[in-house]
């Protein structure tokens, strides 16, 4: 993982996503981190038809202020910690939802680090974030940092996998790239809420299969026999001191159901464990 995108908005939650990606940054021995702004230029649209109907604001003005924020919020980053990374600032008038794949493109991004926001449940802020938007609009992975996430170097990574369809939908690229970069065991996990693996072996394809893509790395393989999806999980990651979790959605899924307050327990893990978002192959 060379090229490391933290998109910024200079809020608390943005100034720690941006901490554990620096500290992100050195685990893994990233060459460049970019600090990314995106600014739109607001319009103000009168109800009076003598007047122009559309107030264009001074761009230059906002460009200026980006980047001038931009170079304060990185000379605060880099005093409080420092690294061997090379770290760039970049601001450009667009939206970030929509625009983040080609700004990951044109600067060949290997990861986009950014925290979720919100003032609700875990269900909200996952939902409504910003952060997701940017992780459905962009084929480069994203790693979620929840506001009460600190750093600690990555020795476990947790795959939750529905163990279907692992031949074509698995990004098996994106995933050693992460191990590779980490030197962490992976630990597979497959919740059985229907009780119909009870003895643990009906996967045993999948789980070759898994072996057979992964198999210069520390694999772990576990099934977790729980009706609550969540509760297992949880459960899980704390008993096996997981740093990182991996989920892959599938073309017509996509991950609410691990932050969905109807599932279950209020999940504690989700509030400070990092979650590596990427897309099926």
């Amino acid at each position: 993982m060379k090229k490391i995108l933290i998109p910024t908005d200079f809020t608390p939650v943005a100034q720690n996503s941006a901490n554990y990606g620096l500290d992100f940054a050195k685990q893994v021995n990233a060459q460049k981190v970019i600090l990314f702004n995106a600014f739109q230029s607001p319009v103000n649209v009168s109800p009076d038809p003598m007047v122009p109907s559309i107030e264009s604001f001074d761009f230059d003005a906002l460009k200026k202020a980006s980047q001038e924020s931009l170079q304060v919020f990185k000379q605060n980053l880099v005093n409080n910690n420092p690294g061997k990374s090379e770290v760039e600032t970049l601001s450009e008038c667009c939206t970030l939802t929509t625009d983040i794949d080609t700004i990951a493109k044109e600067n060949d991004i290997d990861l986009i680090i950014m925290g979720i926001t919100g003032k609700g449940s875990v269900s909200e802020i996952f939902v409504g974030s910003n952060t997701i938007q940017v992780s459905r609009h962009t084929s480069t992975p994203v790693l979620i940092v929840p506001p009460l996430s600190t750093y600690k170097p990555i020795k476990q990574i947790l795959w939750v996998s529905d163990f279907k369809d692992i031949e074509t939908t698995t990004p098996k690229e994106e995933i050693t790239a992460i191990l590779e970069a980490t030197g962490a065991t992976l630990i597979i996990l497959h919740v059985d809420e229907e009780y119909i693996d009870i003895e643990g072996d009906i996967y045993a394809a999948e789980k070759l299969a898994i072996a057979n893509m992964f198999s210069k790395f520390n694999l772990e393989f576990f099934t977790a026999n729980n009706s609550d999806f969540l509760a297992a999980v949880s459960e899980f990651a704390t008993i096996k001191q997981v740093d990182l979790v991996v989920v892959v959605p599938k073309v017509h899924f996509f991950p609410e159901k691990v932050f969905h307050q109807s599932y279950s327990k209020s999940l504690a893990f989700h509030t400070d464990l990092p979650l590596l978002m990427i897309k099926q192959k």
